[in-house]
């Protein structure tokens, strides 16, 4: 799930993009508005700017909508309109900061994926519902009470991440 971090008392805090639109102030934070009947952006609250979903995919793209004259930034560059964001955009309207992230943290969940889909480590094929884990790189693993194959190893076999349950994220602002 996408979240965006932002600054607050000190301290770097996650404020995760459920089903949105956000509003996005000048002042701290990321507010819910309302959203006119039907699909798309029509209705959508923007000034000074919002965040919108870009699909009705749950792990899809989120897109900053900005009203002429907000002074939105991505990444330094200003924004005219609309800009799909991606992992670690930092997002500035006037002296707020935010930054975006699509990074998921893995934990075990009921598995909900294509069927056929086999598991990482020992090949075999993991039920629906049945708990799982998904890496980072989206590989699927046996996390259950029969078959404990995330944990089995030290590191996800495709993308080396540690194997380990609620590590958190792999990038923070901190120290930026």
């Amino acid at each position: 799930m996408a979240a965006m971090w932002v600054h607050c008392d000190g301290e770097w805090g996650v404020a995760w993009l459920t089903t949105g639109p956000f509003a996005l102030r000048d002042e701290l934070g990321a507010v819910p508005v309302r959203r006119a009947p039907g699909d798309g952006a029509a209705g959508i609250e923007v000034d000074p700017a919002a965040l919108v979903r870009g699909s009705r995919a749950p792990d899809g793209p989120w897109v900053l909508l900005a009203a002429p004259g907000s002074n939105a930034r991505v990444n330094g560059a200003p924004i005219f309109g609309m800009r799909i964001l991606a992992d670690r955009d930092e997002v500035r309207l006037g002296r707020q900061q935010w930054y975006y992230t699509s990074e998921r943290l893995v934990r075990p969940e009921a598995f909900a994926g294509r069927e056929g889909t086999c598991c990482a480590r020992c090949g075999g094929p993991i039920a629906k519902s049945s708990m799982a884990v998904r890496c980072r790189c989206n590989l699927w693993y046996h996390q259950n009470e029969d078959l404990g194959c995330w944990l089995y190893a030290e590191r996800c076999c495709g993308c080396e991440a540690p194997a380990t349950i609620d590590a958190g994220f792999a990038w923070t602002p901190e120290g930026l």
